[in-house]
């Protein structure tokens, strides 16, 4: 009876194991369809979701060459990965099994970067992943992975401005903690300009480039009870 016991106990351990194991979340890399006011170098994020313990990336992209040009990539939390790019095809080779990266959700992995974007608002130009985009842990095991593309478009006008603190240009209803990051990035780490100035000059000051009192009113308004910000001109 013992015997029997233990074996259905080994038994319901396996089982668990399994179903846990096949309902995990698949990790996703994701692009935005972007409208863009400055079409010269325009460098492209490539946002993450449920990003966690990756020591292994893969990443094969392609792009529309009739209407935009590949000009470099800005690693990011990929520092020296391998890159190739041109010809409509990007490719960046990532791996570092001692140290995998957990990343919080609508972080910017990495960013390609593109000049004389020429596809108008109506024909967007298409920018995606290929299909042996990959993803492995510290084990070396494959993690489940779907990718969402993207596309982009330049618009000269110069009304940018439509919610000034979209300063990632998301479109997003919301100021968020995403636009937190990109100032924060831009001004720290290297990081992209922010696509629009107005919508980024978040106390409305006109300095250009933007400094330290932006930054200060966003964290304000974010997390300290502050004025919004004023409305885009």
């Amino acid at each position: 009876m013992t015997r029997l016991s233990n074996l259905l106990i080994k038994i319901a351990l396996v089982l668990v194991i399994t179903i846990s194991g096949g309902t995990a979340l698949a990790a996703e890399l994701y692009l935005v369809d972007i409208v863009l006011t400055d079409c010269d170098v325009v460098c492209i994020p490539i946002g993450v979701l449920d990003f966690s313990a990756v020591a292994g990336v893969e990443i094969h992209m392609t792009y529309d060459e009739t209407c935009m040009t590949y000009d470099s990539i800005s690693l990011g939390h990929l520092s020296g990965a391998t890159i190739n790019g041109g010809s409509g095809a990007v490719h960046i080779i990532w791996e570092d099994f001692e140290n995998a990266l957990t990343l919080a959700d609508d972080t910017r992995l990495t960013h390609i970067c593109f000049s004389t974007i020429t596809a108008a608002p109506d024909a967007p130009c298409a920018i995606g992943f290929q299909s042996n985009c990959e993803l492995v842990d510290e084990f070396g095991d494959p993690i489940p992975l779907v990718t969402t593309d993207g596309s982009v478009a330049c618009d000269a006008d110069p009304g940018c401005c439509v919610m000034r603190g979209d300063i990632n240009h998301d479109g997003a209803e919301l100021i968020d903690i995403a636009d937190l990051v990109y100032i924060i990035d831009f001004m720290f780490r290297g990081g992209p300009a922010p696509v629009c100035f107005d919508e980024a000059d978040i106390d409305a000051s006109g300095t250009e480039p933007l400094d330290i009192g932006d930054l200060v009113y966003l964290i304000d308004f974010m997390f300290r009870g502050g004025p919004e910000p004023t409305p885009c001109p």
